[in-house]
């Protein structure tokens, strides 16, 4: 008998374990983190029987933690009437962030107008003299001429003519001095009335910005509090006996951290899921507010949680490699344990691929097409991608590439080569915004999966492919080979021409004859993986608090 059978041999003293679903219930997105999260929570829930364990959704509120229904996690469309508020609040959205634009765009939209406009009215204005000059008959044209000479002379000079032209003239240089007055008073006004109006604009720009700012946080406040009237009844304080298991996106709650504190000084374990540590290790990859968010994340889970479960190897000996360096104690191997996601599709019975997707399934037809997975971001290195379909177009393979992924992280550049790409909607597609039923439905329309990363936390689309009976193409990243060693090619990720020259092969039907089979790949399903998971935190909890004794553990003979 091993020690971790010996350990899970003590979960009885774990009453329950609760799930923190507080980011996930507030999103109706389905991938990523919150899929793994809804899965804990609504599988968990119905494996309590079976763990010995009460496994329990609970939401934060400004009051503390409460346990709810697992149904509360599980997307809805919302109804007519939010679907109306929410079309209003659009309508008003758009309104008033056209006239944020047109007061910061304002000035420099004059300009654009206005720029060439005195040449071009100098140029006609020419063109009209030069063109009523040819019509009149010389005669006229010189006398004309003589007379303009002679009045100019008589304005200029002030002792010139008779006394009666001086005085007519004398009249006339007073009425053309006050005309340039006006002018001059009039020109400074403008001016002064512009540098007013740019004023105005940028306080107003100031205003509606703060507005907005002020309305998402009085929302959110709003929504904590009725969230927390809502669940008045249903607040819990953890204690001895039960482990907190912080699986969601809390990397910048500081509202967190004190109930988890409190928690654990009641005799909670308090364990959190770690997915990967690259805004750490890889910062390239991310904003920079991201990684000191992240950071201090980090040094808040060493600080207050009694052991974590990652989802790789990889991603388990880093956060050993940052505990062990932040000072806490007690950070040894047992405190850190791994588990694997599932690779199937969600729990729930999905919807229908949308008439987007299904319209790119039929233009696909019978073409070999390989998908693309994941957040359009830098750190997916779709621009290497790119790279090796545009070689494999300029030698006329007809061959598609599907990208299913929301807009990422300083992408923008390849997004927009993406749309204005030759082959966008022939055979080029990328679905920003696709649903379970659409990535199913590609999945199904694929020939491959191809992920290029330069660092992951796990690569679920590599096992969701493989499980799903689809060759994957993958870089040749720790995360990818702990998955899929043996039966996926790999790649450089700054080598376009490596990655075209295995598309070439699957294409071909010459894969390496040292891979293993696609259909021999064995990988859990999500339950499997949530079981996996629950056990491995009710195991590791039994070991006590961090820092404490570890409880005596008697092996018994086999």
């Amino acid at each position: 008998m091993t020690a971790r059978d010996a350990s899970s041999s003590l979960a009885g003293s774990v009453r329950a374990l609760f799930v923190d679903c507080t980011h996930v219930y507030q999103t109706r997105n389905t991938s990523g983190i919150a899929r793994v999260v809804r899965n804990l929570a609504v599988l968990g829930s119905g494996m309590s029987s079976e763990l010995g364990v009460g496994i329990r959704p609970i939401l934060l509120t400004s009051r503390g933690f409460a346990v709810i229904p697992p149904d509360w996690l599980t997307p809805r469309p919302p109804g007519a009437i939010v679907r109306f508020i929410r079309w209003c609040a659009r309508c008003v959205l758009a309104v008033a962030r056209s006239a944020e634009a047109l007061l910061v765009f304002a000035p420099l939209l004059a300009r654009v107008i206005w720029a060439g406009c005195p040449e071009r009215i100098a140029a006609s204005s020419h063109a009209i003299g030069r063109k009523i000059r040819g019509m009149l008959p010389s005669w006229l044209k010189t006398g004309l001429k003589i007379s303009a000479t002679w009045f100019g002379r008589r304005l200029a000079d002030p002792d010139a003519g008779t006394i009666g032209t001086r005085w007519f003239f004398g009249f006339l240089r007073l009425i053309l001095a006050f005309l340039g007055l006006c002018g001059h008073v009039i020109a400074r006004t403008c001016m002064g009335f512009g540098t007013i109006l740019a004023r105005v604009g940028r306080t107003g720009n100031r205003m509606i910005r703060n507005g907005f700012r002020w309305a998402r946080l009085q929302r959110a406040a709003l929504r904590h509090r009725l969230l927390a009237f809502r669940l008045r009844t249903r607040h819990v304080e953890l204690g001895a006996g039960d482990v907190l298991l912080l699986a969601d996106s809390n990397w910048d709650s500081a509202q967190l951290w004190p109930h988890v504190a409190a928690a654990r000084s009641r005799g909670a374990i308090v364990a959190s899921v770690m997915y990967d540590l690259i805004p750490l290790r890889r910062p390239d990859f991310v904003d920079h507010r991201l990684t000191s968010v992240f950071t201090a994340h980090l040094k808040r889970v060493t600080a207050n949680n009694d052991f974590i479960i990652a989802i790789s190897r990889d991603t388990c000996l880093d956060y050993l490699d940052f505990a062990r360096s932040s000072g806490n104690p007690g950070w040894v191997a047992s405190r850190a344990c791994t588990f694997r996601l599932g690779g199937d599709k969600w729990t729930n019975v999905l919807t229908s691929c949308s008439e987007s997707c299904a319209e790119v399934v039929r233009l696909v037809g019978d073409r070999a097409a390989f998908l693309v997975v994941g957040t359009f971001e830098i750190r997916k290195n779709h621009r290497a991608i790119l790279d090796a379909f545009d070689r494999l177009w300029s030698e006329g393979a007809d061959v598609c590439l599907l990208i299913l992924g929301r807009p990422g992280f300083r992408a923008g550049d390849q997004m927009a080569r993406v749309r204005s790409h030759r082959e966008w909607g022939k055979r080029l597609f990328w679905a920003p915004n696709a649903s379970d039923g659409d990535l199913e439905s590609w999945y199904r329309a694929s020939r491959a999966v191809i992920m290029a990363s330069f660092a992951e936390g796990f690569g679920l689309p590599v096992a969701e492919a493989l499980a799903r009976g689809k060759p994957a193409i993958a870089s040749d990243i720790p995360a990818h080979r702990e998955i899929a060693e043996g039966f996926c090619s790999f790649f450089d990720p700054s080598r376009p021409d490596q990655l075209a020259t295995l598309i070439r092969r699957e294409l071909s039907d010459t894969r390496s004859p040292d891979l293993k089979p696609v259909g021999d790949f064995k990988w859990p399903d999500w339950q499997a993986s949530v079981r996996e998971c629950l056990r491995e935190c009710i195991a590791t909890a039994a070991l006590g608090p961090r820092g404490a004794t570890n409880p005596a553990i008697h092996l018994r003979a086999s």
